[in-house]
């Protein structure tokens, strides 16, 4: 059935391992909206992977944009945070592997990283996940600013594209 709120809203730890995640354009025209189809909410973690290349992990295929006119109520707007996506003060998100593409939002057509305290939303990425799309850091401060983290094992498949809320010297990107 079509949604326009989030998609997926895990109350606890969630690994995404082989699993293909259309969002609301999948099944209706290009202008139709819904949220990020993730939210990571405070102290949850999300980790998407593929454990094998028979196990494809894939997120996609929304919009989150504008506004919505729910049966019976008043016009919503969505918050364009993320269209795969939105990651709350401690939140945490880790890709290892899997595929973001065909998503938009006015802040991270990908992903949204809040930074409103200093515990901000985190991402770590490792392996060779494939983001098509922005990452959103946003952050007003030195303490209250949202970054992305790597490691060695991390291989991207395209270059990853930032975009930030508070360009201020100094800021912590990656």
């Amino acid at each position: 059935a079509p949604y326009h709120e989030y998609l997926i809203e895990p109350s606890y730890n969630l690994i995404l391992d082989g699993i293909k995640i259309y969002g609301r354009r999948s099944m209706d025209p290009d202008t139709n909206i819904g949220n990020s189809i993730v939210h990571v909410k405070e102290d949850i973690q999300v980790t998407v992977k593929e454990s094998s290349s028979d196990n494809v992990t894939y997120l996609g295929r929304n919009n989150n944009n504008g506004e919505y006119d729910p049966p019976g109520g008043s016009i919503v707007s969505l918050d364009s945070k993320g269209g795969a996506f939105r990651v709350e003060d401690k939140g945490s998100l880790r890709l290892e592997g899997g595929t973001i593409s065909d998503v938009a939002a006015t802040y991270g057509s990908a992903i949204y990283l809040e930074a409103a305290s200093a515990d901000q939303g985190r991402m770590h990425l490792t392996g060779k996940p494939a983001v098509t799309g922005s990452v959103y850091l946003s952050g007003n401060g030195v303490t209250t600013s949202a970054f992305v983290e790597t490691d060695q094992n991390y291989q991207p498949a395209s270059p990853l594209l930032i975009s930030v809320g508070n360009d201020f010297n100094g800021r912590t990107v990656v």
